[in-house]
């Protein structure tokens, strides 16, 4: 797992937007997937890259309500968790702005 993280630390990308956040599109995320192609998403590389460099950050998966757009934030989360991302560090909120999209929000964790 560290391997991957010191991968994905090499490769150019650019920085998670500020408080507005980031996103992940679902018609991008609902398709089958594997390690190599949820590596390939720049926004999901450059949440990984900081929270590895920033302890003090947890990141917020907001997702369309419902019991779709929970199972697909689920997905998101486990495969954060094996890329080496503390599940303590994750945390799924319903109410995405959109109902098109998994919304990624870094934020200062609770103290």
């Amino acid at each position: 797992m560290k391997k991957r993280l010191i991968l994905l630390a090499f490769l150019g990308y650019s920085a998670v937007a500020g408080a507005s956040g980031s996103w992940l599109s679902l018609e991008a995320w609902d398709r089958p997937l594997d390690g190599d192609a949820v590596t390939a998403f720049d926004v999901l590389r450059a949440a990984v890259d900081r929270l590895d460099r920033d302890e003090a950050l947890r990141l917020a998966i907001r997702y369309p309500g419902g019991e779709a757009g929970l199972f697909r934030a689920h997905g998101l989360r486990q495969w954060l968790i094996a890329l080496g991302i503390s599940a303590e560090r994750l945390r799924l909120t319903p109410g995405a702005a959109r109902d098109d999209r998994l919304e990624l929000v870094l934020e200062a964790a609770a103290p």
